[in-house]
């Protein structure tokens, strides 16, 4: 299951975690949904060290992975 989907089960209250650690690399279209999503549904999306995504990077990789909890 990708990572998108992880954050959509975190969302629907299946999942009370899920964190991408920064050796998996994930895209920045991967998140971008996902968080929408999670935060209208009352979680968080950041990066693991608690800091905001930056859609407007020139890289399309996530530099340090993500967490998105409740």
């Amino acid at each position: 299951m990708g990572g998108s989907i992880k954050t959509i089960q975190v969302a629907l209250g299946r999942a009370t975690l899920f964190m991408c650690p920064p050796e998996n690399k994930m895209s920045l279209w991967d998140a971008c949904a996902p968080q929408a999503i999670l935060e209208e549904a009352g979680g968080v999306l950041t990066g693991v060290r608690g800091e905001r995504i930056d859609y407007s990077a020139e890289d399309t990789l996530l530099p340090g992975g993500i967490l998105a909890c409740w």
